[in-house]
């Protein structure tokens, strides 16, 4: 029995610092008596770690479920790891978790995202698969290969949680409001106010110069999440009126938005000051 030290990620719940171990990453040759009697010969590159700390199994980082075994009562030669956990992380890389008690990771499923520290089974009650005893097989695949996982579980080395891409929506909905304008729409989602056509056309709207207060207009265009922000530097001579008419706004709405910046009195705008369009 040996030891792996200076642990800080760990695969059993609330173990760090040491954990106990059967088998590294390494060439092994040895023999055992299986359930049946049988004596079996084991020999080869032992691709993962058998750590025999025992407990709850936790995700080491994010990852996405890409297989899962189950229903394995005991000790069996297929499926050799017995009731397991596949994730996939960051760039392809994974972590396997093999000989968990039957019906401990019944809750787990192909596809599912689980987080860092997040139960996948457990291995205290009676070993899985082809196994001597209770223990954890843990192994970490990157780049196409199985490799040591000792570095990761001393937080040497990291996996790269799995990325989760939010789909963006397909269309954003703007509700109209006092003053607002379709180019002035236009400009705000599109980045330029001369699109207002494309607008016009997505909502079959009849008289673009006529809109009305709560209407929802959708914005027809699938690439972006949120509006675009203006910014406008006051520069002398300036009046609320004169920066809205260039921008296709009203003064109050200009005032609403920037009623930190200017103060009180929306007469008043200086030199200097940036504007929220």
């Amino acid at each position: 029995m040996s030891t792996i030290t200076n642990v800080i990620k760990s695969p059993i719940k609330g173990r760090t610092g040491t954990l106990n171990r059967s088998s590294g990453y390494e060439y092994r040759d040895f023999w055992y008596t299986d359930a049946s009697g049988q004596r079996i010969h084991v020999v080869g590159w032992h691709r993962a770690i058998d750590i025999t700390t025992l407990g709850t199994v936790v995700a080491i980082e994010r990852g996405k479920v890409i297989s899962v075994q189950k229903g394995i009562p005991g000790q069996t030669t297929s499926p050799s790891g017995g009731n397991s956990v596949l994730l996939e992380h960051g760039n392809g890389s994974r972590s396997l978790y093999c000989h968990l008690d039957n019906g401990s990771n019944n809750h787990i499923n192909i596809g599912q995202i689980v987080q860092q520290g997040e139960e996948l089974g457990t291995d205290t009650i009676k070993t899985t698969g082809n196994s001597t005893g209770l223990h954890l097989h843990f192994g970490i695949y990157v780049d196409g290969e199985y490799i040591d996982p000792t570095p990761y579980l001393q937080g040497i080395k990291s996996l790269q949680p799995y990325i989760i891409n939010t789909p963006k929506p397909t269309e954003i909905i703007h509700v109209v409001v006092s003053g607002d304008t379709l180019w002035a729409i236009a400009k705000r989602y599109l980045g330029d106010g001369n699109r207002y056509p494309e607008i016009v056309k997505y909502n079959n709207i009849a008289n673009p110069n006529v809109i009305f207060n709560g209407q929802k207009i959708k914005i027809p265009n699938s690439d972006l999440s949120e509006p675009t922000i203006d910014r406008y530097v006051v520069k002398k001579g300036d009046t609320l009126s004169s920066i809205a008419k260039r921008y296709g706004t009203t003064w109050q709405q200009l005032y609403e938005k920037n009623k930190n910046i200017i103060g009180s009195n929306p007469n008043i705008i200086k030199p200097g000051q940036e504007l929220i369009i």
